[in-house]
């Protein structure tokens, strides 16, 4: 399906977001980059979304010869079904899965195009970007930068629109896992990272806002998604567990667990707390015999400091959890 003549997809799921999609479409349709693509996915919208995607698509034919713009509608509930859906529509050989109610900052995918070409082309191109808060606030993210699958476990690396794909590393490691509907790009990021030859960060200025709002799924309580972010670890620590490699693997599970730890941590500070011992004996129960007690001290000081409100354990665990 791969055409040579474009570049650069971008795959856009949609669900209910009349109000947004205006936003990121022009956000694109500035940009000074030919040509691209943008992919559309409806997630069965009911707002209007499905007919104003398909409008701006007749804005794109007649106004932008340069700008291939697809549409489709997929009634099946579910945003990695989206992706899925609209990553094997796509024809870029670079694939970037972007979400509709954000934009992308002014001069963005060429000064993606030429990080591509400076570093010759990698699987992976890792974006910086700014998070603008409800409250006013802007974070810059992400917080580090690495190819190191551990440190993607402990301080998520790689979130959905984080990343620019090469589409033969996607169909390398096959497709966004549609059984999870939480913490799915930290899945799909520690997948990719396993198989990755060549990860390169651009870094420096963001490319593109991420609005934080009330609609948002990242503001849902922990304990509504707790299986299905358990579900995203589970598959994780599954992949662990398929590895060869004994000392890489002690390292992973590591890891693993530090991230099981901080779920914990998340639902004691909102209450749950059964809820919260229940995964702090599960990431203990799967540590490596190898420095276990080491490994448990840390881990229940990451729990004692993130459940009272702590932030940025994963700066003292990466270096001891190692």
């Amino acid at each position: 399906m791969n055409n040579k003549s474009i570049p650069l997809s971008i795959v856009i799921p949609v669900y209910n977001r009349v109000d947004f999609i205006d936003r990121v479409w022009q956000s694109l349709v500035e940009q000074d980059f030919r040509p691209f693509e943008i992919v559309w996915v409806d997630n069965g919208s009911n707002d209007g979304s499905w007919q104003r995607c398909l409008e701006l698509q007749q804005q794109a034919n007649a106004q932008e010869p340069n700008l291939t713009v697809q549409v489709l509608r997929v009634e099946q509930p579910g945003a990695n079904i989206a992706r899925n859906a609209g990553f094997m529509a796509s024809t870029g050989d670079y694939v970037l899965f972007f979400d509709s109610d954000d934009r992308f900052l002014p001069n963005a995918l060429n000064r993606i195009w030429k990080y591509l070409i400076r570093f010759r082309k990698p699987t992976l191109l890792g974006l910086p970007f700014v998070i603008r808060t409800s409250n006013g606030k802007q974070l810059m993210r992400p917080n580090s930068f690495s190819k190191d699958p551990r440190i993607h476990l402990m301080d998520h690396l790689l979130p959905t629109h984080g990343v620019v794909i090469k589409r033969a590393l996607i169909e390398e490691v096959g497709l966004w896992d549609e059984e999870i509907s939480r913490w799915q790009d930290l899945e799909f990021g520690f997948r990719l990272l396993l198989k990755s030859d060549s990860l390169a960060w651009a870094k420096g200025k963001p490319f593109y806002e991420v609005f934080d709002h009330k609609n948002s799924i990242s503001g849902k309580p922990w304990s509504e998604d707790h299986l299905q972010i358990a579900l995203s670890l589970n598959k994780i620590g599954h992949n662990i567990l398929m590895l060869n490699d004994s000392t890489f693997k002690s390292r992973l599970q590591m890891a693993w667990a530090f991230r099981m730890v901080t779920l914990a941590s998340l639902l004691y500070k909102e209450g749950s707390k059964e809820l919260a011992y229940m995964y702090w004996v599960r990431a203990a129960s799967r540590l490596p015999a190898v420095r276990h007690e080491w490994t448990l001290f840390w881990l229940k000081m990451h729990y004692a400091y993130t459940r009272s409100g702590g932030r940025g354990f994963w700066r003292i665990a990466r270096y001891v959890l190692k």
